[in-house]
């Protein structure tokens, strides 16, 4: 195929003489460097978040909030520090354990306030947990579907009680 022939299959002519791309030239174009500047970006997934080891793998802690955010799935020992790398520990984030299958007791800090939405639902192993008279929120089924939860030590008044939170 000569120059001419892939430049006409590339290009069109206008009535003013002017060449133009081709709409699929176009938008190829834009896609590769759209594709370009999008790998030149850094991308930090979860960058805040700092691991912390717990018995049978690590909670995950945004020290901007002062929240814990997620769990591995093999956790089955939760015991929540008052502090994560200096930073007060002040919260369970929405979901920060759902379905955490293999976790069996959670303790928390006299330092947490509030335990968020689902936080706890479907761990369906955990069969003990200690909140301390610091929480005063607990979100809506924080604790929801948790088949196995036998024992709730609640050691103070909850001010704000979410729906359906056991």
């Amino acid at each position: 195929m000569t120059l001419e022939r892939v430049t006409k299959k590339l290009l069109l002519h206008n009535s003013r003489g002017c060449f133009k791309l081709k709409r699929t030239v176009r938008i190829i174009i834009s896609i590769v460097l759209m594709s370009f500047i999008y790998m030149m970006i850094p991308i930090k997934a979860d960058a805040a978040n700092v691991s912390y080891p717990v018995e049978g793998g690590s909670i995950y802690f945004d020290p901007r909030t002062g929240t814990i955010t997620g769990c591995d799935k093999s956790v089955h020992n939760a015991e929540i520090p008052e502090e994560i790398e200096g930073i007060a520990v002040t919260a369970i984030g929405d979901r920060a354990f759902v379905s955490c299958e293999s976790l069996d007791v959670v303790y928390m800090p006299q330092t947490l306030n509030s335990i968020g939405y689902e936080a706890f639902a479907y761990c369906k192993n955990l069969s003990y947990c200690e909140i301390p008279s610091s929480v005063t929120v607990i979100g809506r089924d924080a604790f929801y579907n948790c088949e196995s939860l036998s024992l709730v030590y609640i050691d103070g008044l909850i001010a704000e009680c979410g729906a359906n939170i056991f």
